[in-house]
């Protein structure tokens, strides 16, 4: 709270500001990158006070009026809050944080209710090492009813051109009283320093088949050679090696559960398969081919993974191996290869 009894017009200069530790602005377990803060100034008054706009302004409930003793006076105090401007440090740039003149209005209001609060804003990041932010708070001490000194107007230009003068004369009766006004260093907003990392989930033997009571794919010793599909990363698998009867149809399930640590800024999912296939993402198609090439590298396919979340997550190929009557394993094998490719965004712990 800044307050004082008014004497004369002149500047009366003090500094505050905030710093940014991970602890004093906001209450949180991870590394801070950037707190967003700003510092409103609102009236002061001797008790709880809460201001409401109304049709033609607004008005100051200060509560209800307690027990007086003689000589004791409640109610708000006159606003000091016009004349005072908040400029930055300018650190580590100009433009970095926000200015306030003095002569200026602290709050407007709306006919629907609203009180809109001037603000000044700030911004700190420890990745661009602005751990610091100064502010110097100026009093542009007013003048009362007529006795203003004469390059009263001049003064007010000089600090804010766009003030009206006379707008910020103060009654006489105010001379020598106390004035008020609140300032404080609000957080509206907590970011943290982003961790790019990027991630796969790839068919291999930790795929399980619910068909086969979960127990797991198995990967193939042999590969055909017209599965030319190439998926770094990923095994061709099967629910047998080899395939156990390749003279009917055959659909087996391929499930995966991983964990997503972040949020996901992208996501891809190859895959190739002999034959046909649906692959799902949490249980949403992600997409599929009922063709029966399926397995070379100009027909293996690849979808945008757009449903991934924080947390746990599933990938899921149905696939079908279409029955060639009479033939061997060698001659109609069966096959899954997939990779999920995932990048995320997590804040340094």
């Amino acid at each position: 709270t800044f307050n004082g009894t008014i004497l004369s017009a002149k500047q009366i200069i003090m500094q505050t500001g905030a710093v940014l530790n991970g602890r004093a602005l906001a209450q949180t377990q991870v590394t801070l990158d950037g707190n967003t803060v700003s510092i409103p100034t609102t009236p002061t008054s001797i008790g709880p006070t809460h201001t409401f706009s109304q049709e033609n302004g607004y008005f100051v409930d200060c509560g209800v009026t307690p027990t007086l003793l003689p000589g004791q006076t409640f109610g708000m105090l006159p606003m000091l809050c016009p004349y005072i401007s908040k400029h930055p440090d300018g650190l580590p740039a100009i433009g970095n944080d926000g200015s306030l003149n003095s002569f200026h209005q602290p709050f407007t209001t709306t006919l629907n209710g609203g009180i809109t609060w001037n603000d000044t804003p700030g911004r700190l990041a420890k990745s661009e090492n602005d751990i610091v932010d100064n502010w110097t708070i100026d009093l542009a001490v007013p003048c009362f009813g007529g006795h203003c000194a004469q390059d009263w107007e001049s003064f007010v230009f000089g600090i804010n051109p766009t003030a009206v003068a006379a707008d910020y004369v103060q009654p006489l009766a105010n001379e020598h009283k106390v004035f008020g006004c609140d300032l404080w260093v609000e957080v509206s907003g907590v970011s943290c320093a982003q961790n790019p990392a990027s991630f796969s989930v790839v068919s291999d033997t930790s795929n399980t088949v619910p068909e086969n009571g979960g127990a797991a794919a198995e990967a193939l010793t042999f590969i055909h050679s017209a599965w030319t599909a190439s998926i770094p990363g990923a095994t061709w698998i099967w629910e047998n090696d080899p395939v156990e009867n390749p003279g009917v149809n055959e659909t087996f399930t391929f499930e995966k559960s991983f964990t997503v640590t972040g949020s996901v800024t992208n996501a891809t999912l190859a895959i190739a398969t002999d034959n046909t296939y649906s692959v799902y993402v949490n249980n949403t198609l992600v997409g599929g081919d009922l063709n029966e090439n399926n397995f070379q590298l100009g027909t293996q396919d690849s979808y945008p993974v757009t449903n991934l979340v924080s947390g746990s997550n599933t990938v899921k190929v149905v696939a079908t191996n279409i029955g060639v009557s009479g033939a061997s394993p060698s001659g109609n094998p069966a096959g899954v290869l997939y990779k999920l490719s995932y990048d995320t965004a997590s804040c340094v712990e």
